[in-house]
């Protein structure tokens, strides 16, 4: 069986982190012939460090150059929708880094151009490839907690940027921040799991240099059922990183915490850790060679991540203290 050909745009922390597990894990069936960044040097020693055949500073010498299948864009947002474009009309399929885009109209722009094509055009939203959020739900849809009651989401970093991904965007307010970057895992999750957010309302506040991004965020989500999720987010504080999805339950509540711990308890009793053994979803990998071999896969698309777009944009909208209504925007 050939192996799939794959090309990554962008070295930063994100695409970097890919190519070991990459090497590791899939080197049977997928092939990394060419990667590129802006900054060429990176560019030539990730090629040499990982014995990748081709290196480019630009994206387009490498649909130029490069013979591939599929292109994996992990650059900062603002520069998605002009790679998608490019990659689209080569003719090469994607992978895309979240948020899609900087905005609705670049997400759009993107979803645009694909949805006529036989192209795949796949997110990276990994949350729905862990054992434990299959379990979460299974035991949701059973019964485990009786109805759900309300939806918490805490997003609490000491430091942000985190000590692994400091570079020149992601700290900035043009288009990085927690929302975006960590927000947009869980909203596409909400959204899937337990319904359309219809309704949005709160605040975000921001540090006193107005190039920064958020420091605070505390909102309401009114899913299209009624259920509300609470968002407490905040940066730049003591304590450890908390990244915590709570669902609460007429008969008990389910805890996600700090991405993949899973906890759960009755009414009046203690959490405790819920095993996941014997669960196997597939990593997003897995699918992706799936879809890429042309059979079934757990795929979330353009029209997913272009969904998870409309909820940041309303974070960002000087509307959003007194509540915005997002059910016409959607696609």
């Amino acid at each position: 069986m050939n192996k799939i050909k794959l090309g990554i745009i962008g070295l930063g922390a994100i695409g970097n982190r890919m190519l070991k597990p990459i090497k590791e894990q899939y080197a049977d069936q997928l092939e990394v012939v060419a990667v590129c960044d802006a900054n060429e040097t990176l560019a030539k020693e990730i090629a040499e460090e990982f014995s990748i055949p081709h290196y480019f500073k630009s994206h387009q010498e490498l649909l130029k150059n490069a013979e591939l299948d599929i292109v994996y864009i992990a650059v900062p947002p603002k520069y998605h929708e002009q790679v998608a474009l490019d990659t689209i009309e080569a003719g090469v399929h994607i992978l895309c880094e979240k948020p899609l885009a900087n905005s609705i109209e670049e997400a759009n722009s993107m979803l645009q151009a694909v949805e006529n094509t036989s192209l795949i055009h796949m997110m990276n939203f990994p949350l729905n490839y862990q054992a434990q959020m299959y379990k979460m739900m299974s035991l949701i849809q059973s019964g485990y907690i009786g109805s759900i009651r309300r939806i918490d989401l805490n997003l609490h970093f000491p430091e942000w940027p985190r000590f692994w991904q400091k570079n020149s965007w992601v700290g900035k307010r043009e288009q990085g921040g927690y929302i975006l970057e960590v927000g947009a895992h869980w909203i596409q999750f909400i959204q899937k799991n337990f319904g359309q957010i219809n309704f949005i309302q709160g605040e975000v506040s921001y540090p006193e240099d107005e190039t920064l991004c958020e420091n605070g965020v505390n909102a309401k989500l009114v899913l299209d059922n009624g259920i509300n999720v609470y968002l407490d987010g905040i940066s730049q504080v003591p304590g450890p990183e908390r990244v915590e999805l709570v669902v609460h339950g007429t008969e008990g509540s389910l805890f996600l915490e700090n991405w993949g711990n899973l906890k759960g308890g009755k009414v009046g009793q203690p959490y405790e850790s819920i095993s996941t053994e014997g669960i196997h979803v597939g990593t997003l990998f897995d699918h992706l060679i799936e879809s890429l071999r042309g059979n079934t896969a757990n795929l979330y698309d353009f029209t997913v991540g272009y969904n998870v777009q409309v909820v940041l944009e309303a974070f960002k909208n000087p509307e959003l203290p007194n509540g915005i209504y997002l059910v016409n925007l959607y696609k």
